[in-house]
């Protein structure tokens, strides 16, 4: 599925109404009558309670306009209140909405005085819910003076249901503007928002429901959109069943270059990583010394010494490498390996004079922030995998300043460099050369500890060895690792979830996805 931006979201609208004769005012309709069927479904008390309404004078004050009459014809007491004087919603279908609502003698009441903002206190003080159909996608400045007070009046605890996107959120973003509405349910009109997706918006959000407002699909289609919820459309190719006459060598052989003195565990979850996401045979190089413990923890994979220096990579290894590099299909480089000069001469060298598709982590990052412009040189495809303080070291800024433009960081180093960046964290991003963006909405904060991201790399190393496709493997390692993830929250919880228990969790989620027998919606409902 696609996401958009408030531009995209203008654009499907103007060409909706222009170019396909859909009427403004239909559009309004569906999204006000399903936004009030989904609100009952999820306060099923409002029919006792009563419901709240806050609209602003634009078009999201219309869809709350159209939500009021819905809610009244269903017999659900209602009170509305303007951000603003009536008489400035003068024209359009919220103005049209609006004198409807007041014909039916619904209760609209004005918000220009400390005094109003009381009253509304006291409505939803009474009622307990609340439609947030204050400020939408439009807001480009930050949230301040009367606005802020009915915000903070929204936030006093009660149950709150936002219309596209909370109050105070951007939709290009997730950043809070000032101050935010912190909604229990958001319905995103048509689309998903980018700000419902990313982080701080997606906390705002509460459960998001996207709701099917009449755009053609053909014009969805056709508009150039470059962010999309990462789902599992995305790989299906990769899910298929096997043949019955498949063989070890249909199914690519990986190699893995990981593992150090004290760090062979990265090495060994990489390579478990790679077996259960199907690669037909993997090969862990690592540091001579090193060799026997990995043998020990891997019974499936193969293992290859390499030249040792104190239980790193040599300098002189990559000369062995070239030759194990034969009858490979794809290289996974990094969790474990050290960042000494074997690491960085083999992390150069593979990168500029290998042409198989490479997948990079840890401390293969961590060596390549200290020439970037060596994946200018590439001679494959090149799959880098940084949490936020790793990809802050490749552009020369903090973590903190990454996690404040995630999606603006990931797509412009994913241009320029022309590499794919798995961007880790809380809704983990995927940005391609092409520009184009995925944002994986599984996952949960169990997953915040030691070996995840070398399951990761070693998922993305399995699925290459078998398609030698990036955009295929990224998106399937980073969906079904996510979605691991979230099953073995279920099983042991989030305080104890480790590596290994999301290794053991991917199995059936392969399963699960080959035979169709499971849904993952990754906590996005879907109503039409």
């Amino acid at each position: 599925m696609k996401a958009a931006t408030a531009s995209i979201i203008r654009e499907l609208d103007r060409s909706a109404i222009e170019e396909y004769g859909i009427p403004g005012p239909v559009l309004m309709e569906n999204a006000g009558r399903g936004s009030a069927r989904i609100l009952l479904d999820r306060f099923g008390e409002a029919y006792q309670t009563g419901v709240t309404i806050v609209a602003g004078t634009g078009n999201n004050g219309g869809d709350g306009f159209v939500i009021a009459r819905h809610l009244v014809n269903q017999g659900v007491e209602t009170d509305v209140f303007i951000a603003g004087q009536i008489d400035t919603v003068k024209q359009g279908e919220s103005a049209a909405n609006l004198a409807t609502i007041r014909k039916m003698g619904i209760p609209v009441v004005p918000i220009t005085r400390d005094e109003d903002v009381a009253a509304l206190s006291d409505s939803i003080r009474n009622r307990g819910i609340v439609v947030d159909a204050l400020l939408g996608t439009g807001l480009i400045r930050e949230t301040s003076g009367v606005f802020s007070r009915i915000i903070s009046v929204m936030n006093e605890g009660y149950s709150v249901f936002s219309v596209d996107i909370p109050s105070g959120i951007s939709s290009d973003t997730g950043k809070v503007m000032g101050s935010a509405v912190k909604a229990d349910v958001t319905v995103a009109l048509a689309l998903p928002k980018v700000g419902n997706l990313l982080y701080p918006g997606a906390e705002f959000c509460g459960e998001l429901v996207v709701l099917d407002i009449g755009i053609p699909e053909k014009l969805v289609n056709r508009i150039k959109i470059q962010d999309y919820v990462l789902t599992p459309g995305l790989f299906a190719p990769l899910m298929i069943k096997r043949p019955p006459t498949a063989h070890k060598g249909d199914f690519g052989h990986l190699l893995i270059l990981a593992g150090s003195m004290g760090k062979t565990g990265a090495a060994a979850l990489c390579g478990m990583g790679a077996l259960v996401a199907g690669a037909g045979l993997v090969t862990v190089g690592a540091p001579e010394s090193q060799v026997g413990v990995l043998a020990a923890k891997l019974t499936e994979a193969m293992t290859e010494p390499l030249p040792d220096a104190n239980g790193a990579l040599d300098q002189t290894a990559f000369g062995r490498i070239i030759k194990v590099l034969e009858g490979k299909s794809a290289v996974a480089l990094g969790p474990g390996l050290g960042t000494g000069a074997g690491a960085w001469e083999a992390t150069r060298r593979l990168i500029m004079e290998v042409d198989l598709p490479i997948v990079i982590d840890a401390d293969g990052i961590n060596v390549i922030a200290l020439e970037p412009d060596i994946l200018k040189q590439k001679k494959g495809d090149v799959i880098l995998t940084p949490h936020p303080g790793e990809m802050g070291r490749l552009i020369g800024k903090s973590a903190e300043e990454v996690q404040e433009d995630r999606l603006g960081v990931s797509r412009a180093f994913a241009a320029e460099y022309g590499v794919w960046i798995v961007l880790k964290g809380a809704r983990t991003l995927i940005a391609s050369p092409s520009g184009d963006l995925f944002i994986a909405t599984g996952g949960n904060p169990g997953m915040a500890s030691g070996g995840m991201g070398d399951v990761l790399t070693g998922l993305i190393g399995g699925f290459l060895s078998v398609s030698r496709d990036p955009a295929l493997s990224t998106a399937a390692a980073v969906f079904i690792h996510a979605a691991a993830g979230d099953r073995a929250k279920q099983r042991v919880g989030e305080i104890s979830l480790i590596a290994g228990d999301v290794l053991s969790e991917v199995p059936g989620v392969i399963t699960a996805l080959s035979c169709g027998c499971e849904t993952f919606e990754n906590g996005l409902s879907y109503y039409f």
